[in-house]
């Protein structure tokens, strides 16, 4: 580095000093569960790993046994500023909206049409009981569902 110029190499690592870990959020992991749906289109090795990644992220994620709820004394704001994402026609919201009751796992579905086996093998590795339910029951309904 001479004369305050920044080379390809260290500017990599004053980027990567920025950078923080990721925070697991529910949104987090409705945006792995949508790449899913979409690998599983032309690579299900990929899906199946990316669906891996989906409930590793799930799992450091602590779910509240109930939702906090505004006291009556507060006031909601009075102006609030919302992002939305379109991906492929679905609205993906900023992780504030995102909860626990957001995730039906309904993008498992083209999976279990191409191997059940692995599929629901995955359900194993869910920690909550309710979750690894609704993860069953998606794939059920996946599998019985009449293909129009």
């Amino acid at each position: 580095m001479s004369c305050g110029r920044l080379t390809n190499r260290s500017r990599v690592r004053v980027f990567a000093g920025r950078l923080k870990p990721p925070h697991n959020h529910y949104a987090k992991v409705l945006v792995l569960l949508s790449a899913v749906e979409q690998f599983a289109l032309f690579d299900s090795i990929r899906a199946f790993e990316t669906l891996g990644t989906a409930i590793a992220a799930f799992n450091r994620l602590k779910v509240d046994a109930e939702p906090a709820r505004a006291s009556a004394t507060t006031k909601p704001p009075l102006l609030r500023i919302k992002s939305f994402t379109v991906v492929n026609g679905k609205e993906m919201t900023s992780e504030n909206d995102a909860t626990i009751d957001s995730i039906d796992f309904h993008e498992i579905g083209s999976l279990a049409a191409q191997d059940y086996i692995q599929a629901r093998l995955l359900a194993n590795k869910i920690e909550q009981p309710v979750l690894r339910a609704n993860y069953l029951t998606a794939l059920a309904t996946s599998v019985l569902k009449p293909r129009i």
